[in-house]
């Protein structure tokens, strides 16, 4: 967890980044991967961070996307 109040604005930013390295491991985790992109979203939202927000939505729609 990211205490520090200067580091908070990166937390959606490091939920998005575990989502996307667990989906690129050789046996992703596609559901532990989901759940870190939809935390990252989250956060990004209720903090106002539009840029970080539409990062975390892009990725989750990418997984979606290649889950069809």
């Amino acid at each position: 967890s990211v205490s520090n109040n200067d580091e908070r604005q990166w937390e959606s930013e490091l939920h998005r980044l575990r989502g996307v390295a667990l989906l690129a491991m050789p046996e992703p985790d596609v559901a532990e991967a989901e759940t870190c992109l939809q935390k990252a979203v989250q956060v990004a939202s209720s903090q106002g961070a539009l840029s970080l927000e539409l990062r975390a939505v892009t990725s989750l729609a990418r997984l979606h996307a290649a889950r069809q």
